[in-house]
């Protein structure tokens, strides 16, 4: 499906009127993606002439019945229904290329991407899996046509929708108020979606209270009611007993036991339907269309038994009439009197401003506005972003509110990097990674990060913004490290070394923004070398580094992981100076190229590496290494070294599958063609010393991050088998 192009600003404001006491009332229950019938379900009624007098709905029966009581035609929900990119609204973080380059950072380690909190009491966890940042914004522009209504008995139809209270359990009935949030708070299944808070109270799915409200048509007054049932049937429990089956089991065992009581209250004068959806899950957004269809053809199957709900032509046009008289046009882009920020309580306002281009006085963009929150969000600071536009007695108030995240503002996330040849190398380390933020009024964030495994690594960074846009910064830091790395004799042996190292930086860098940044520094630090295993290096090493380093990094990438489009392009000078606390002078330049397109479910991505000591003389801690998995795949990571490096490969694979959601995205195959190699001091490079390499691998594009299984040929003929968890591009 292609995601949603822009949602047009509604041209509709609905007048107050009073309501009459309804007589038919359309009911509409909760099923997530199956819930796309009822779009042909009221495509069908209009066609049969059945006019409705009100609607009550849950969760996503809530959230159709809400845009058709707002005055939206079914053919327009249709075209919103299969249009929007459900998978793409219900993941809250935005495009990665749009990222600001700080937090595309953090995507090139192999952190899991679920973060927690810390405070006193320990670990706390966000409260739901997704927020609904994109989900609120396309409600709110969807009915922005609403926001003069107090209650939704003055919509173009009467209207009501289900919660349930976070609390108690106990169904909450939703009559007045903003609409996107009544629909918002009826859809927010537990667990997945945050709760929504509406008068003090915290209210989530209204299915779990009651998934076919018929008994609130009741108390409302209908007389008929038109009862659609798209609930999810109880499959028998050996079809799935994974842990999101269990939960998706236990949310469908307490919605069919309310169901099976408002099934009951059916009476002689009502209809009820449930469209036969089939094997269509609650997640199957990619069948909507199917669903829509069915649910259509449902309704037209039981014209006989509808015809006491059906009017003549004249009648069911007056009645789209009197509908249509409670609605007057209103220019698209209304100018905006005033524009205010609420809910930030650690993050300094003028941060926020900073990254809005909607200004009071001018007419409201939703595409500008959209960008806007966007922006806002972005800053990783935030649950959620909203907009509301209230028009006042003094004109047109846009509130842009801004929720922090309430497990902040220490951030957890935890990782873990391997990498296994089965042939005895191997590494492995457990990562955690501490992230503070907002601890200044220009965003200073201080971010720490642990790995402990087969090789040690602390590192921690204050990063300080000099400005409110973030854009120049400055940058202290330390880093320590032990690692063991094999040094590889013409005999065949392998000598294995104890390497501690630590470093001091002080760095002046500025960001473009989403693209890239440019930082420049001095370090000085200490490098430590002991012998592990072997018998090349008799003594200790100890050695003082210290020198300039300047870098530049592009990055456009849609994914770290598995990317379809986009690049990457990382170059990186360092200057080893005497003056600076080093004991030996060198130059030291690496640069790497990444470049990916793809085509149908295939993607292509390109690499090209490089290092050079540009004619100086590297000394054998900075000496450029390859070997590995797609890095001349076959041979012993870290197996060549030189003063020289250069590195091509192109890597082809296709996604086979998809993840669960909540899991991750893809499962793909594919391979790479790789050339290279590493020259040692005194030997020029040529392009006949390219050796080749090639690889095969089956790969998972999971939140835990990317997993490999594969097999490399070196031009040796050495073959080696290898479990890659990290990003290997």
């Amino acid at each position: 499906m292609k995601r949603i192009a822009g949602v047009l600003l509604a041209c509709c404001l609905v007048q107050p009127v009073t309501a009459a006491e309804p007589t038919t009332c359309l009911v509409l229950s909760g099923g997530s993606a199956r819930g796309a019938a009822h779009v042909g379900v009221l495509e069908a009624l209009e066609e049969l002439h059945i006019p409705v007098d009100c609607v009550v709905g849950t969760s996503m029966g809530a959230v159709i019945g809400g845009l058709y009581a707002s005055g939206m035609s079914p053919q327009r929900i249709r075209e919103v229904t299969v249009s929007t990119d459900w998978e793409d609204l219900f993941t809250d973080r935005p495009a990665r290329e749009r990222i600001p380059f700080r937090r595309k950072q953090f995507d090139n380690l192999p952190i899991f991407e679920f973060e927690f909190g810390l405070n006193r009491s320990g670990l706390t966890l966000p409260t739901g899996l997704i927020a609904g940042q994109k989900l609120d914004f396309l409600l709110k522009a969807l009915l922005l046509n609403t926001t003069v209504v107090e209650s939704f008995d003055d919509l173009p139809v009467p209207y009501r929708a289900v919660a349930t209270d976070l609390a108690t359990g106990g169904m909450v009935v939703l009559e007045r108020g903003d609409l996107a949030t009544a629909l918002r708070a009826s859809m927010s299944v537990p667990g997945a979606f945050s709760p929504i808070r509406i008068d003090g109270l915290d209210l989530v799915d209204g299915g779990i209270a009651r998934n076919l409200p018929v008994d609130v048509a009741r108390d409302w007054g209908a007389v008929r009611v038109l009862a659609v049932d798209i609930s999810n049937p109880v499959r028998p429990q050996e079809e799935d007993i994974s842990a999101l089956g269990v939960v998706s089991r236990t949310m469908n065992m307490l919605m069919e036991q309310n169901m099976d009581i408002s099934r009951q209250s059916i009476g002689p004068a009502d209809f009820y339907i449930k469209p036969d959806l089939g094997d269509m899950g609650p997640g199957d957004f990619d069948r909507v269309e199917e669903a829509i269809e069915q649910g259509k053809a449902a309704v037209l199957a039981e014209q006989d038994r509808l015809r006491p709900f059906v009017v003549s032509a004249g009648e069911f046009e007056s009645y789209l009439e009197e509908r249509e008289q409670r609605l007057t046009q209103r220019g698209s882009s209304p100018v905006l009197d005033d524009l205010i920020i609420e809910g930030l309580q650690r993050v300094d306002g003028g941060r926020v401003t900073s990254r809005l281009k909607t200004k009071a006085g001018e007419r409201l963009d939703l595409n500008v506005l959209g960008r806007d929150l966007a922006r806002v969000y972005e800053m990783g600071e935030f649950e959620r972003v909203e907009f509301d536009l209230d028009p006042g007695p003094h004109g047109n108030l846009l509130r842009i509110h801004a929720t922090e995240k309430t497990w902040g503002p220490n951030f957890v996330r935890f990782g873990l990097e391997l990498e296994a040849d089965f042939r005895g190398s191997g590494e492995f380390a457990a990562l955690a990674e501490l992230n503070r933020v907002g601890m200044n009024r220009l965003g200073g964030e201080w971010r720490t990060l642990l790995a402990v495994g087969e090789e040690n690594r602390l590192l921690t960074e204050f990063y300080q913004p000099l400005n409110r846009k973030g854009r120049w910064f400055v940058s202290p830091g330390f880093i320590a490290s032990r690692e063991r790395e094999d040094l590889f004799n013409e005999d065949g042996s392998v000598s294995r070394f104890l390497v501690d190292s630590f470093e001091g930086r002080m760095e002046l860098g500025y960001q473009f923004g989403r693209y890239g940044e440019f930082r420049s520094g001095i370090s000085r630090g200490r490098l430590n070398t002991d012998l592990d295993t072997g018998g090349v290096l008799e003594n200790a090493s100890r050695v003082n580094t210290g020198g300039f380093r300047a870098a530049i990094t592009l990055d456009q990438l849609d994914s770290a992981n598995f990317p379809r489009r986009g690049f990457f392009l990382q170059s990186e000078l360092f200057l080893s100076r005497d003056g600076l606390g080093a004991e030996q002078e060198y130059d030291q330049l690496s640069t790497v190229l990444v470049d990916a397109g793809s085509w149908g479910r295939n993607s292509l991505v390109s690499v090209i590496s490089f290092g050079s000591d540009l004619g100086t003389m590297l000394p054998p801690y900075g000496e450029f290494t390859l070997g590995g998995f797609l890095n001349l795949s076959g041979l012993p990571p870290e197996s060549l070294r030189g003063q020289t490096s250069a590195l091509a490969r192109l890597v082809v694979y296709r996604e086979v599958g998809r993840l669960p959601s909540g899991l991750g995205r893809g499962i793909y195959v594919g391979g790479s063609l790789e050339a290279g190699n590493a020259w040692p001091v005194g030997v020029k490079p040529a392009w006949g010393d390219l050796r080749p390499a090639g690889a095969l691998f089956f790969g998972v594009d999971s939140v835990f991050g990317p997993f490999f299984l594969g097999y490399g040929r070196s031009d040796t003929g050495d073959g080696s088998l290898y479990l890659f968890l990290g990003r290997p591009f």
